[in-house]
């Protein structure tokens, strides 16, 4: 990243002009413009040389396709295609003049946090590999046929800057240059309180998605997720039965993909259940309280008791069958009922008994109206 001289934002909070130059000589100059669509993507990038860059999205802002349009140029040219699978760019086809029709194709394999580490092409040659500083500065040569490198993001070679959707990261300074606009804190987390902060000064195990909030990849967090793991572990050998250890095997060594988060829920809570529905099973995320849980009733669900809980609604996610909704007013989701059998196989003593849904009160029913006295009729 270059000496930067300012940025101009627009009403929402987005940076439509980004300048650069030596303040100590120049007043600096608009490196790039951007210009964003209605759902708030970028699908501009312009820089100063008059090239533009437009980007066509899928309903994620993930990029699918990238078209160049010189300055005075006859019309958009495609210059490059990504190509997503488990949610990640796993191949690219790029076009250049001197290519004519045929495109390069590359293909990437990435780091437990989703950066590129390694291109090779078509006959599995080394095309380039990349090494990263821990908040995603690179080191020694940085050349590359790709835009997709720390954690995955777009990262713009005019600028240095990385567009991770709701803002623009340096890896150079290791801050975000504009406030977190999801106020993604957690008060009893100083780390959290600085709104310009990178994933909580934690870079090597915590990922920003989308701008607006830190995740954890499975089993990268040093602190939580180790800590966590262990905790699966426990809930699973306390099963002498051997079912949590079954499912527990099968997550570790599952192909799908999920994000596990320190909470205060109840209970392991899956935060976003529109995949899992689908059968695919994968993106979901989950809270977990390591410090347990006193529910409604006063009874202290222990941090194992709530591993195992966690570890029955991940199966269900992991598999698409997550249930949400009661069969009948007044009985637990059939996913509910799973969780809590599975749950009390680690306190067989002490088993949890009182976890159902209230019954739906009846509609209120409006007191009818006795009529009036014959003869005493309103006139």
């Amino acid at each position: 990243l270059r000496q930067t001289v300012g940025a101009s934002w627009d009403a929402l909070g987005r940076m439509t002009t980004f300048v650069e130059g030596d303040p100590k000589t120049e007043l600096g100059a608009p490196a790039e413009t951007y210009r964003y669509a209605a759902d708030g993507f970028r699908w501009l990038r312009a820089g100063a040389d008059g090239k533009a860059t437009l980007t066509l999205r899928d309903a994620q802002g993930r990029p699918l396709a990238e078209y160049v349009v010189a300055r005075g140029g006859a019309g958009p040219t495609l210059s490059r295609e990504y190509v997503h699978a488990l949610g990640q760019v796993v191949a690219e086809r790029t076009w250049t003049t001197s290519m004519g029709t045929l495109p390069k194709v590359t293909f990437h394999h990435r780091d437990h946090l989703g950066s590129l580490r390694v291109a090779t092409d078509a006959a599995g040659a080394l095309a380039d590999a990349h090494d990263y500083y821990p908040f995603g500065g690179e080191m020694g040569p940085v050349a590359s046929s790709s835009r997709k490198k720390f954690t995955g993001h777009e990262r713009d070679e005019e600028t240095g800057l990385d567009y991770m959707l709701a803002r623009y990261y340096p890896a150079s300074m290791g801050r975000f240059l504009s406030v977190d606009p999801g106020f993604d804190v957690q008060p009893e987390n100083p780390q959290s309180w600085n709104l310009y902060a990178y994933v909580r000064n934690g870079p090597v195990s915590g990922v920003d998605p989308n701008g607006r909030e830190i995740r954890f990849p499975r089993g990268t967090d040093a602190i939580f997720i180790a800590s966590m793991w262990t905790t699966l572990d426990m809930a699973a050998k306390a099963d002498r039965s051997g079912r949590l250890q079954l499912a527990l095997d099968r997550l570790i060594h599952s192909p799908n993909i999920h994000w596990i988060r320190p909470g205060e829920s109840e209970h392991g809570v899956p935060l976003n259940d529109s995949r899992a529905k689908d059968g695919t099973g994968t993106g979901s995320s989950f809270e977990f309280n390591e410090d347990g849980y006193v529910d409604a009733d006063g009874r202290y669900d222990s941090p194992v008791e709530l591993a195992a809980h966690m570890i029955s609604h991940m199966e269900d996610m992991d598999t698409g069958t997550l249930e949400t909704n009661a069969a009948k007013p007044g009985e637990p989701a059939a996913t509910e009922v799973k969780a809590v059998q599975m749950q009390n196989l680690t306190n067989p003593q002490d088993p949890k008994t009182t976890y159902v849904q209230q019954p739906v009160p009846e509609p209120t029913k409006v007191p009818e109206i006795p009529p009036l006295p014959k003869g005493r009729e309103e006139r």
